[in-house]
This record gives C-alpha cells, sequence and structure tokens, in this order.
C-alpha cells in the first residue's frame, strides 16, 4: 500500500488547485481556505514545493504561488517525490524486511513480482499530470 504523509496530500491538493487557476497568483490565505487547512501548515508544504522549482512564489502586494511550468508537464510524481523521496526517486510501494536483495535465489520470484508492482506504480504516477487531474475532476 501506498501511504502518503499528510505534507505530500496537501502538496497534491494545492498543486491540482494551482493548476485549476489561470496563472494568476493565489495567496497562501486564499488557497489555505479553499483547501481547509491552516495557512501556517501549508506554507511549509508551498516552501518545499518552490525549493523543487515546481511553483513560483512572491511576496506582497499581488504575490501569491502559481506552477513554474505546465499543468501538463508536471506529474505526479514529480509532487509525490517532493515529500515521499526527494530527488532520487527511489520509489518503493512493497516494504520487504531486509529489502528486495537478489531475485535469483529462494523467494527471487516474489521479490521480481514487488519490483514490479514498484516499477508499474512509478510508471502509473509519472504518467499522470496535474492537467489529466483536474480534467478528471470536470467530468
Amino acid at each position: 500500500m501506498l501511504k502518503l504523509s499528510k505534507a505530500t496530500r496537501i502538496g497534491l491538493d494545492a498543486m491540482v488547485e494551482l493548476a485549476r487557476g489561470d496563472g494568476t497568483p493565489i495567496s497562501t490565505g486564499q488557497l489555505a481556505s479553499r483547501l481547509g487547512i491552516t495557512p501556517h501548515h501549508l506554507a511549509k508544504v508551498l516552501q518545499q514545493l518552490a525549493k523543487q522549482e515546481l511553483i513560483q512564489s512572491s511576496r506582497g502586494p499581488g504575490g501569491g504561488h502559481c506552477l513554474l511550468g505546465l499543468a501538463k508537464n508536471i506529474t505526479l510524481m514529480d509532487i509525490i517525490g517532493v515529500f515521499e523521496w526527494g530527488r532520487t526517486r527511489n520509489l518503493q510501494v512493497v516494504e520487504v524486511e531486509g529489502g528486495l536483495g537478489d531475485t535469483s535465489g529462494p523467494g527471487g520470484a516474489l521479490r521480481r513480482v514487488f519490483a514490479e508492482i514498484d516499477e508499474q506504480v512509478a510508471f502509473t504516477l509519472k504518467s499522470i499530470s496535474l492537467k489529466t487531474l483536474v480534467g478528471m475532476e470536470e467530468h
């Protein structure tokens, strides 16, 4: 089972909300209100997204947050990776005590299946963009 942290979930929700917009910056307060969370917690998440260059943040009047790039080019893997795996993208959905290890010895077939599951999940997360998610909500 893929367990996502609260920060990841907030990051995903915030990115989808920003993708719905027209590119006009949205303040932390406005975004927090739309998502039903505190501005303080959201600010920490937005800071991480900006650090990884997924959003642009600006202060002052007229400031706020907007996507840095096109919604069609930002994937679920890009966002989840910020919070769950850093930039390394070492996805492991199936956790096996001691790791997957050698896939040729005893239990190797099962470890190969687990590795294949991880690959399929990674492929799926890389193939779904913010634009796709926003489109799914509209139908």
